[in-house]
């Protein structure tokens, strides 16, 4: 019998630098067969168009979290089919939303029904040093995300002061006193670490998220050009709704990533392409399961002319 599948997780908030390190990591498995599966909380994959699949087996798996009743069945089947291929490493980069609390639990549930199955390294945690304090008493999922994970890398500490850079690693002493932490700019770490300090915690526990607690998303399928001020007018007036926007736009100055998180804004150029084309579109997470769709639409409906085309969830 084959040797069991490594498995790894990318943990971490909303614009963190998951994908950035992710990235960083398919670099540390040169000859390894890869498996990649990308979790989105909308229902259309944004950040999976960043990852090269050139030789790797790539999965989305998108409209929720995994670890949610909502996908777990899908998430299920999903890891049950990449055990019969090749791959030799599989590599999840959860939504941001998501808490991984339950993959061990999920991971026994299936042994029975797998015959090569997973061996479960650990979860890297990406800690948003510009964020992490604002959200981590409001959201359970970053609280669980760090618990869950024994390597966690505190991201963007070059626009974070030292007094809060001290205050993050307290906090995250308070919540994982035996996780390795490791300060880092772009999610630069040395991989050979990971080897090192990277271990399962053999926790079985199970996730936060529910239906319940999901909270309000939308999605707005697009196959046109629009005006790119138009699109940035919409985007900020949706700041006090909404905690995350990111997509790909058609615009009269070219093709744009946008990408939003609590207000901060980045809408950079990117180069358009078959994929980018195919996915063009905006997500929009909320702060919380109070559905705004009535402000989405009417906004949209005053930047663009036009009533969104949302995609059922």
């Amino acid at each position: 019998m084959r040797e069991r599948i490594k498995l790894y997780i990318v943990s971490g908030f909303l614009g963190s630098g998951k994908t950035t390190f992710l990235k960083r990591l398919l670099l540390n498995f040169e000859g390894v067969k890869l498996g990649v599966l990308i979790n989105e909380f909308g229902v259309i994959g944004i950040d999976g168009t960043a990852i090269s699949k050139d030789g790797i087996e790539y999965v989305e798996v998108n409209n929720g979290s995994i670890f949610c009743s909502c996908l777990k069945a899908n998430f299920a089947k999903t890891l049950i089919e990449l055990q019969k291929t090749d791959i030799d490493v599989l590599l999840i980069e959860n939504s941001g939303l998501a808490d991984p609390s339950s993959m061990n639990t999920i991971l026994d549930e299936l042994s029975r029904q797998m015959e090569r199955g997973y061996d479960y390294v650990g979860s890297v945690c990406i800690v948003d040093a510009s964020k992490f304090l604002k959200f981590v008493d409001m959201l359970p999922q970053l609280k669980n995300q760090v618990s869950s994970s024994e390597f966690i890398i505190l991201n963007k500490t070059d626009i974070a002061d030292e007094q809060t850079i001290s205050s993050i690693e307290e906090q995250i002493d308070g919540i994982n006193p035996n996780a390795f932490v490791i300060k880092a700019v772009q999610a630069d770490v040395p991989l050979g670490l990971l080897e090192l300090q990277l271990r399962n915690n053999g926790v079985f526990a199970e996730s936060y998220n529910t239906p319940t607690n999901r909270v309000a998303t939308y999605t707005i399928k697009l196959n046109k050009r629009y005006s790119r001020s138009r699109i940035e007018e919409f985007i900020n007036g949706l700041d006090e709704e909404a905690m995350r926007i990111k997509g790909f736009v058609d615009t009269d100055e070219g093709w744009i990533y946008i990408d939003a998180v609590d207000g901060d804004k980045r809408n950079a150029m990117v180069d358009s392409g078959g994929e980018i084309s195919e996915k063009q579109g905006i997500v929009i997470i909320g702060k919380s399961h109070v559905d705004f769709e009535d402000k989405v639409t009417a906004l949209w409906q005053n930047c663009t002319g036009e009533l969104p085309n949302y995609i059922e969830e």
